[in-house]
């Protein structure tokens, strides 16, 4: 593209950016999916604990495991 006639570095550096843009904002939109699913689940994955102590450790573990997943992306 830097080669191509009629092509300032100003369009070249907004192409950049708007590219980056686009990824971001792909990135977000993948998050809010996974989030979105995550909440219709929530109602079944909890159906079964005992206690309310047994639900905040085993909430307590979910989140623990879900950052170790973020962390390894």
């Amino acid at each position: 593209m830097r080669h191509t006639e009629g092509v300032t570095e100003d369009d070249v550096k907004d192409f950049e950016k708007s590219v980056i843009i686009r990824k971001s904002i792909d990135v977000v939109k993948i998050l809010a999916e996974t989030q979105a699913e995550r909440r219709k689940k929530a109602s079944n994955n909890y159906r079964d604990v005992k206690s309310k102590v047994a639900r905040c450790i085993k909430v307590r573990n979910r989140a623990a495991k879900e950052q170790k997943k973020s962390k390894l992306r």
